[in-house]
């Protein structure tokens, strides 16, 4: 058997296997995600308008950082949450860092209770 023969036959092969790895890697990233999804972002799915802080943090975990101004990782492509948290007259919020560059909002009225969330990055 010649090498001209054999190019096809690695060629092929060559690229099988790094479509294979480029599979792998996405596989693993889209694990990492939903695990960290499960977590905080599955948390934060069962808040609840008029819940108190001290019943979100028991949620969340974690008591966040304390806020005077609604911030997501992204502004772009979250105006809409951006309006909504201008208008809503929130005392104070409290944010979570839920994956990297995806961030959770909490918006808290002078009660302390729950008026308004969102979630949002990159």
């Amino acid at each position: 058997m010649n090498t001209r023969s054999r190019l096809p036959t690695f060629l092929c092969g060559f690229f099988l296997g790094g479509a294979f790895v480029v599979a792998a890697l996405f596989g693993i990233n889209a694990l990492l995600r939903s695990l960290a999804d499960d977590g905080m972002k599955g948390r934060f799915d069962r808040l609840r308008p008029e819940m108190t802080r001290d019943e979100v943090t028991v949620i969340m975990g974690s008591a966040g950082q304390r806020l005077d101004e609604f911030r997501l990782p992204q502004r772009t492509g979250h105006e809409m949450e951006y309006c909504v948290a201008q208008r809503i007259g929130a005392a104070y919020f409290i944010y979570w860092d839920a994956f990297p560059a995806v961030g959770l909002i909490a918006a808290f009225d002078t009660r302390d209770r729950l008026i308004y969330k969102a979630s949002g990055g990159t």
